[in-house]
C-alpha cells in the first residue's frame, strides 16, 4: 500500500445513515457498546499503548541517498528551503556510482515515476541481513510481492526479481560510500530537529492510531514513523513487519500516517465484500487510472480500497469511527458519485 500521489480525498460528511462513533453523545456510546458486549462475548480485545516513534533507517536513507544521485528530483517539494539547499549539496556526490538505483525509475505511474519501485526496495530492505550482505528469507519478500493487490502483473514480474538479485550489494556501497556517511550524520541532526518540532503534531496521531486500534483491532504492536527528507513529501508507505507498523514518508502529515494505518483495517472489509463490491464495478470519483492496475477484478478492488480508505481517513480525523465497517465500505461504493 503505498500513498504515492497527490491527494484529493473526498471530504467528511460522506457516511450519512450510518452508525458512526463520534467525539461524544450517542454515537460513542453505540460504539462502546459493541465494544462492550464483544468483550462479554469473550473477545479479548487489543490497547495499543505504545509510543509512536519518530524515527529514521539506515537502509531506507540508503535507497533514497542513492536515488538522489541517479537524479531524483521529488526532495524538493513542500519542503523547507534549507533543507532543499542541503540535499541539492549532497546530490552530485556519487553521480555515476550506483548504476542499480536508475532502474527505479520506471513508466507505469506518470504522477511518481519511482512508484511501485522505490516502494519495492523499502520492502525488500525489511527482509534483508543485518549487514546487508544478503536475503534473510527472500521466500517471505516474494510472497508479501506476489500477494499485494496494488501491484499489477508486469510490475511484480520476473523482471523485477531479476533486478531485485543485485539489490543486497547494491545498498552495501551505497552505505559505504563516503558522500553517504556525511549524509547521514546530517540527517541525524536534521531528525533531532524534527522530533522537538513535531511532538504536539505526533501526540495527535497516537491518540488517533489509538482509537482506531481499539476498535478496529490492527495486529498492531508498535507504530514507527520513518522521515526521510530525500523522499517525495506526497509519498507515503507503509510496512507491517512483526507486529510493527512502519509509515515511511518525506514529510510528517497526520493524514497521511491515518491513511496508510486505515489500508490494512480496510483490506479485509474489501475482501469480505469482493462479490458485492464486483457487481458495482465504474469509475470512482478523485482515482486515477494507476489505481485500477490492469482493470482486472482485482484492479477494481484496488481501486475500491483506495477510495474507501481516502474516505474513513477524513472521517476518522474528524472522531468519527463507523461502527460497522463491511457496511461503510459498501455504502461508501453504492454512493460514490460518477466522474465529471
Amino acid at each position: 500500500g503505498a500513498a504515492h500521489r497527490r491527494r484529493r480525498p473526498p471530504g467528511p460528511g460522506l457516511l450519512p445513515g450510518l452508525r458512526l462513533a463520534g467525539g461524544g453523545g450517542a454515537g460513542l456510546r453505540d460504539a462502546d457498546e459493541a465494544l462492550g458486549k464483544r468483550v462479554a462475548e469473550g473477545e479479548r480485545l487489543m490497547e495499543y499503548e505504545g509510543q509512536v516513534e519518530l524515527v529514521s533507517d539506515l537502509r531506507i536513507s540508503a535507497i533514497y541517498y542513492a536515488l538522489l544521485q541517479t537524479g531524483y528530483d521529488f526532495y524538493a517539494m513542500e519542503k523547507e528551503a534549507d533543507v532543499v539547499q542541503t540535499l541539492r549539496g549532497f546530490a552530485g556526490q556519487g553521480a555515476g556510482r550506483f548504476p542499480f538505483f536508475e532502474a527505479a525509475r520506471q513508466t507505469t505511474c506518470q504522477e511518481y515515476p519511482y512508484w511501485p519501485r522505490a516502494f519495492l526496495l523499502e520492502a525488500a530492505s525489511f527482509h534483508l541481513k543485518e549487514d546487508c550482505s544478503g536475503f534473510r528469507d527472500l521466500n517471505a519478500l516474494r510472497r508479501k510481492i506476489l500477494s499485494a493487490g496494488n501491484l499489477s502483473p508486469e510490475e511484480r514480474g520476473q523482471a523485477l526479481w531479476d533486478w531485485l538479485r543485485e539489490f543486497p550489494l547494491a545498498l552495501m556501497r551505497v552505505r559505504a560510500d563516503t558522500g553517504f556517511q556525511q549524509y547521514w550524520v546530517w540527517e541525524a541532526q536534521w531528525l533531532a530537529g524534527e522530533r522537538g518540532r513535531r511532538q504536539e503534531q505526533l501526540e495527535g496521531i497516537q491518540r488517533c492510531l489509538e482509537q482506531c486500534a481499539r476498535r478496529y483491532q490492527p495486529p498492531v504492536q508498535a507504530v514507527k514513523i520513518i522521515l526521510n527528507p530525500i523522499k517525495c513529501a506526497y509519498s507515503s508507505d507503509y510496512h507491517w513487519i512483526d507486529g510493527c507498523f512502519y509509515f515511511s514518508s518525506g514529510a510528517l502529515r497526520g493524514e497521511s500516517v491515518i491513511h496508510e494505518f486505515l489500508h490494512p483495517v480496510v483490506h479485509p472489509a474489501v475482501e469480505r465484500n469482493q462479490d458485492a463490491l464486483l457487481r458495482r464495478e465504474r469509475p470512482l470519483p478523485g482515482i486515477d487510472d494507476s489505481y485500477y492496475l490492469d482493470r482486472s477484478g482485482a484492479g477494481w478492488l484496488n481501486a475500491c480500497e483506495e477510495y474507501c480508505v481516502r474516505a474513513l481517513t477524513q472521517e476518522v480525523m474528524a472522531q468519527n469511527y463507523p461502527v460497522d465497517l463491511d457496511a461503510a465500505v459498501l455504502h461508501l461504493i453504492e454512493s460514490a458519485k460518477l466522474p465529471v
